[in-house]
């Protein structure tokens, strides 16, 4: 690039990108005048061309950091997005688990009180057939004993009033196969 002295004593580039009138760009014109005002100010072209060096220098690398500045500040965003996400989802899983937990132990509370009703129902049920059972076995029980004292009065019947044990030991065969007749009928 070449580069004239413009009024002032300030260095100029020439060349680089020109407006519609033939001249400089906009931009660059301005950039320009800004580095002449800094030789004039301070005297020295030299060090008003080093200034402005410096000064877009510097400018570019705030530029850079800027957009560095951007592209964490949106990785930074999206992170605290996912972050708030998994967040939401291991809450949502949470109260899920939790809803699912109560729901289950309704239905095993539910489950457990149905089974108890049905094993109590059950329970007395069994213990009305046993109640049952029992009044049956205790009329099956008088019965063989009413049938036991009915032998006992049949053979004394049989034997006679005045009959000891003696005599139906002495007692013709025939009563003998009589009462054993009437004893194997009890059984």
């Amino acid at each position: 690039d070449a580069a004239e002295v413009v009024d002032g004593g300030a260095r100029q580039e020439t060349g680089g990108s020109e407006g519609p009138q033939g001249g400089k760009s906009p931009k660059t014109v301005a950039q320009h005048k800004a580095t002449r005002f800094k030789a004039h100010r301070l005297g020295n072209d030299s060090d008003a061309y080093e200034a402005g060096y410096w000064g877009r220098h510097f400018e570019q690398q705030m530029k850079i950091m800027h957009e560095f500045v951007e592209l964490e500040m949106e990785s930074l965003r999206q992170d605290i997005a996912s972050r708030a996400s998994l967040q939401y989802v291991d809450e949502a899983s949470a109260r899920a688990k939790e809803g699912l937990m109560a729901l289950v132990q309704t239905q095993l509370a539910d489950r457990n009180d149905s089974l108890k009703g049905k094993f109590e129902l059950v329970t007395q049920s069994l213990t009305a057939r046993v109640d049952l059972l029992g009044e049956r076995l205790d009329e099956l029980f008088a019965d063989v004993e009413d049938m036991q004292g009915d032998v006992v009065l049949a053979r004394e019947v049989s034997r006679g009033p005045s009959a000891s044990p003696s005599d139906a030991e002495q007692s013709p065969p025939a009563a003998q196969a009589e009462a054993a007749e009437a004893e194997a009928s009890v059984e």
